[in-house]
Formats: C-alpha cells, structure tokens, sequence
C-alpha cells in the first residue's frame, strides 16, 4: 500500500499533465503516507500480542520497501519523461557539476543512489514510527 502511494505520489510530481498541482499538497502525501503506514504496521503488530522491538518489524520493511519504491518509480518516471525532465534547471545544473558525459547517465546514477538511500533511511524511519505504533498498541491494550 506505501508502495502504491509513493508511486502515485511520484507520478502526480513529474507527469506533466498534473504540473499545477499545488507542491504543498504532493510534499505533504509524501511526508504522511510512509508515518501512518508504518505506525499502523507497528500498532498493528502490537495489539497481535508481539513485543515492542518484534512489532517495529512490519515497519521496517514497510519503510525500506516504500523507499526504494520511490527511487524506482522517480527512475522509471525521469525516464518515461526524460525530455521533460532534462529541461528543468535544478536539474540542467546539477547534470553539468557532476562531469558525467549524458543527461540520461546523471538521471539514472542519482535515481540509483536515491533507490539506496530511500531503502536504508525508510527502514530506520519505518523503524521510528513502527515502535511509536507500537507503543501506543500497547498502551491501548491496557487500557482495554
């Protein structure tokens, strides 16, 4: 479902066709969407009986999967829309810092890293937010 999200998110960011589209609205589906789904991962895992670190577990991988969900579908999706893409300036500039000898190269070494990067910083996030989840799912165990 993260996964789902992240690419639909990605694709209302680059297609052009959805170009106005308030930027505040996107960041704000990419910020929320990985926090509720892996702290629901982790409240989930823990009102099964399991303890707090096994319930941050779900969240984990959840977070890794959604992060390397975005990486790739930013690959795909620069891609697809690569004449869209290599015009944007932020993106011109940076290509010419890097040295790299094409546009296309610049594009799909920094989707890679990102795809890495994505995976390693969703799980510890994944992780974070899981055992809030499930703290909290412990929490309104006792209450119960």
């Amino acid at each position: 479902m993260l996964a789902a999200a992240v690419i639909v998110l990605a694709v209302l960011g680059t297609a052009p066709a959805f170009a106005g589209l308030p930027e505040w609205l996107l960041l704000a589906g990419v910020a929320l969407s990985p926090v509720i789904v892996c702290g629901v991962a982790g409240f989930l895992a823990r009102r099964t009986g399991r303890g707090l670190g096994a319930a941050a577990v779900p969240a984990v991988i959840a977070g890794a999967i959604g992060g390397m969900a975005a990486g790739l579908s930013f690959l795909g999706l620069h891609q697809i829309f690569y004449d869209t893409v290599s015009t944007e300036p932020e993106k011109i500039l940076n290509f010419q810092k890097s040295g790299l000898s094409s546009m296309r190269e610049y594009l799909v070494r920094t989707d890679l890293l990102s795809v890495a990067l994505g995976a390693a910083l969703g799980a510890a996030g994944g992780g974070l937010v899981g055992a809030i989840g499930a703290a909290v799912g412990g929490h309104s165990d006792r209450a119960a």
